[in-house]
C-alpha cells in the first residue's frame, strides 16, 4: 500500500482481501479503511451487520494492516444493528496478532444491542470499547 503524509485518505477492501485506494462506490465494498494519522487506522462497515464475509475480510485487511506499520487500529462498529459472534471471536485473534507486533487495538460501539453482546462475551474486559470515534482515537497512547 502506498503511504505518505496525507491524513485522512479513504482505502477499501475487495472481496478479494486487497486493500486499494480510492473510491468506495464498489458493490463488493464491506469494508472501509481510512488512514488518520502515521499508523492509525480505523475500519469501519457498511450499513446493517457484519457477516461471514465481512469477518474474512476484517481479518485478512487486519493482518495485512498489522504486517506494514500499522500500531494503532479502530474497528468501528458505528450504527451497525448486527455484529456476529465469529465477528467477535475475530477480534480477539486480531487482538492477539496485535499484541505480537506491538499494535493497539480499540472498538467502537454506539448500539446498545451489540454492546450487550459485547458485554455478555466479556470484550470490554479484552480490549478498549468506545462509544465513538473521537474517544477510541483520543485513547491512543
Amino acid at each position: 500500500m502506498r503511504r505518505d503524509e496525507d491524513c485522512g485518505r479513504l482505502f477499501w477492501a475487495s472481496g478479494d482481501g486487497d486493500v486499494r485506494e480510492g473510491d468506495v462506490g464498489d458493490e463488493y465494498v464491506r469494508l472501509r479503511l481510512r488512514e488518520e494519522g502515521e499508523g492509525v487506522f480505523v475500519m469501519s462497515f457498511g450499513e446493517g451487520g457484519v457477516d461471514g464475509h465481512g469477518v474474512r475480510e476484517m481479518y485478512e485487511t487486519c493482518v495485512r494492516l498489522l504486517g506494514e506499520d500499522c500500531r494503532k487500529l479502530l474497528v468501528d462498529f458505528s450504527g451497525l444493528e448486527h455484529v456476529s459472534s465469529g465477528a467477535m471471536g475475530m477480534l480477539v485473534m486480531i487482538r492477539r496478532k496485535c499484541l505480537s507486533v506491538g499494535a493497539q487495538l480499540h472498538v467502537v460501539v454506539d448500539e446498545s444491542s451489540v454492546m450487550e453482546s459485547f458485554e455478555l462475551m466479556k470484550l470490554p474486559a479484552i480490549f478498549g470499547v468506545f462509544g465513538d470515534v473521537k474517544g477510541a482515537l483520543d485513547g491512543f497512547k
